[in-house]
């Protein structure tokens, strides 16, 4: 259900560049069963009144907030990655912000490239996800 999500946000923003989208689980509050989706259910399963965002964030801003969302599984936060346009591989073995998330995919043309740190990309978050990208980037400025 969050990757579709995902899937829905980025298709929504693609005409303005973006290339990736990511959307925290959290933000997901129920699943809906096979069928006719009506928009009652779609208001379930996404709740909140968010809208989407488009910016451009580096690729190591990316990994920064692929970590962070993969920081807090053991207490189930709810803010595991649900993502559009890339793909990436975590290992739980590793401790918190220590470099779980090993390796991060960017989809371009028909498969997927290694994302590139220094580069910026456009991302399409949910406000409340660009909200908290822009605390990782004010972080990493000191």
């Amino acid at each position: 259900m969050g990757n579709l999500v995902a899937d829905a946000m980025l298709d929504r923003v693609a005409d303005q560049g973006a290339q990736i989208a990511i959307a925290n689980s959290g933000g997901l509050r129920a699943s809906i069963d096979a069928g006719d989706v009506t928009m009652g259910e779609v208001l379930t399963v996404l709740p909140f009144q968010n809208t989407l965002a488009t910016f451009q964030i580096s690729g190591q801003g990316v990994i920064d907030a692929l970590e962070n969302g993969v920081s807090q599984v053991e207490e189930v936060k709810g803010r595991f990655p649900q993502v559009a346009g890339l793909k990436f591989t975590w290992d739980p073995s590793v401790a918190p912000n220590e470099g779980r998330v090993v390796e991060v995919m960017v989809a371009e043309g028909a498969g997927f490239v290694p994302i590139d740190p220094p580069p910026s990309i456009w991302w399409s978050p949910t406000t409340m996800s660009a909200q908290a990208a822009m605390a990782i980037r004010c972080s990493e400025k000191g």
